[in-house]
């Protein structure tokens, strides 16, 4: 109640300032330093510009009215007063009154006569992003910037929003924004970096958990429809209040964080800075795998969520047997290293992916695996290896080589009970090729997962198939849920199950090179200069 009553004093005490500084403005006797602070108030409150709005409004009326009277009275009125007591004012405080009164106008005028170009929201992507925009009037849907209303889902990469208060942000993908004002961002889904600077304070965020007021700071937001939502502060101080539940609200300072929970609690977690880009990303999230030598296998780690990365050969990195590849070292994958472990979960749910590598593999067609039947080779897996009834369940994601007789093994995009394959590519001939599964995260008009194979650089037809009758979502589309339960591993076979222990077949025997696993879908280019350059766009 006390917080309340000193909230409804500091904004009364705050009114009257402006109220001053506003009058000045009428009466041409504003300075130029008050004049910009004004601006760049009116800019970052929506209540200061109505409160003008109002003072303008009544100082026209009454001069309307004053100005009338002394027409029709043939006497001098209060207005013809108040002007005679103007001119006596100094020139140079006159005409630097009037300039910033018709600076003023315009700015105004900008605020009510939108939307136009310069008031909308631009924004600027990363290399390899995608995203759909979408506005609220049906004939403006070729506006390349945002307004109020406007709702922007980005599909892969990240974006940079620059306010005109000055605030920045940037968001990474997966997100789902909509600009509530100029002031107020709703983020439905995504991971959110926000710097708000001095005089832009209220600056506005909102999840389905919570709100989040800026009282002058930079923070962090992580929306996710299946966890808690999160506020990291890494400088200043936010206000956040739960939407639901208890609905308190609570201040956060410089190194704090908190989850909201569905019950209105707030859970205190370690700030973490590193969870967000300040600035917009290079190229794709990812990891590089170059294998050039035994001793460090991993090239580059730009994955947001995958800080504390870690892998090891399951024989030990001591005998990693490295040999020559397309670019520099390759890494060999035989009875010396069975395969390489990580604690990393992968893409998860239907979250676009691109795995990308170059392969060389001796003639193994018929050699024996497991039990009744020709053994497996897999490149690179993650999620939950269903089994027995779970089988139509889609919660893994593999590359892998299914063995068939006397032909070459066939390459396999699998996301559990349903995959694609190819039919008519040679990967056993002892040569280096280089293979690109991409998955957009889109489906086509069938209801299908739309995957892309490349191979060699060049993109070849692979065909569906599935254990059983497919599982469909509620809008007729193949289920997919990626699940995170086993990690990544790569020359293995998903385990069924989390911490099991690895069995000894399904190896693969061959060599690999410069693998990345990316979060996003590559389009035919990206793939081909990774295949002619080993080059991710924007690198």
């Amino acid at each position: 109640m006390y917080s309340t009553w000193i909230e409804s004093e500091r904004r009364v005490g705050m009114n009257k300032k402006w109220n001053e500084l506003i009058q000045d403005l009428i009466d041409g006797v504003m300075s130029p330093e008050d004049f910009e602070r004004l601006q760049d108030a009116m800019v970052a409150d929506p209540e200061l510009r109505h409160l003008y709005y109002q003072y303008i409004s009544m100082q026209q009326n009454l001069e309307f009215r004053l100005a009338k009277s002394t027409v029709n009275s043939g006497v001098v009125g209060l207005a013809e007063s108040r002007l005679k007591r103007q001119r006596k004012r100094s020139y140079r405080i006159a005409a630097l009154a009037a300039a910033a009164a018709v600076a003023m106008t315009f700015f105004v005028l900008s605020l009510v006569l939108g939307p136009n170009a310069e008031r909308n929201l631009a924004f600027s992507s990363s290399p390899g992003s995608k995203y759909e925009l979408t506005h609220v009037a049906s004939d403006d849907q070729s506006l390349a910037s945002l307004k109020p209303g406007s709702r922007l889902k980005l599909l892969q990469g990240a974006v940079e929003l620059n306010f005109g208060s000055g605030v920045r942000s940037v968001i990474e993908a997966p997100a789902d924004i909509t600009l509530h004002d100029y002031d107020k961002l709703f983020m439905d889904t995504g991971r959110g970096w926000f710097h708000v600077p001095a005089g832009a304070e209220g600056f506005t965020v909102k999840t389905r958990e919570f709100e989040v007021v800026d009282l002058g700071t930079k923070f962090g937001v992580l929306a996710s429809p299946k966890d808690p939502d999160q506020v990291h502060v890494m400088k200043g101080k936010v206000a956040v209040t739960a939407k639901y539940g208890e609905m308190h609200a609570c201040e956060l300072v410089e190194n704090m964080a908190v989850e909201v929970r569905a019950s209105g609690r707030y859970t205190p977690v370690t700030v973490a800075p590193e969870r967000f880009s300040t600035e917009l990303p290079k190229t794709l999230p990812h990891l590089h795998f170059a294998f050039d030598d035994g001793q460090q296998l991993l090239a580059s780690n730009t994955l947001k969520d995958a800080g504390d990365f870690s892998y090891q050969g399951s024989a030990g990195s001591e005998d990693l047997s490295i040999v020559d590849g397309p670019f520099a070292g390759a890494l060999q994958f035989d009875q010396n290293c069975e395969f390489i472990e990580t604690n990393w979960e992968g893409v998860l749910n239907d979250n676009p992916r691109t795995v990308a590598m170059w392969v060389k593999m001796p003639q193994t067609r018929l050699e024996p695996g497991r039990k009744g039947g020709l053994r497996d080779a897999y490149l690179v897996a993650w999620g939950r290896q269903n089994l027995g009834k779970m089988m139509n369940f889609n919660q893994k994601w593999t590359v892998h080589l299914d063995f068939q007789a006397q032909r070459s093994p066939i390459l396999n995009m699998s996301f559990g009970g349903f995959w694609y394959y190819t039919r008519d590519i040679v990967v056993d001939d002892d040569q280096w090729h280089h293979i690109a599964v991409v998955h957009s995260g889109q489906y086509d008009d069938e209801g299908l997962p739309k995957v892309a194979l490349y191979f060699d650089g060049q993109q070849v037809e692979i065909f569906s198939d599935r254990h059983g009758p497919t599982r469909l979502d509620e809008k007729g589309k193949v289920e997919l849920g990626t699940y995170a339960e086993a990690p990544m591993v790569i020359g293995k076979s998903l385990y069924p199950f989390r911490n099991t222990k690895p069995e000894n077949s399904d190896r693969l025997e061959a060599a690999l090179d410069e693998l990345y696993i990316i979060e996003g879908a590559l389009d035919a280019e990206a793939v081909q200069q990774l295949y002619q350059e080993n080059r991710l766009i924007g690198l």
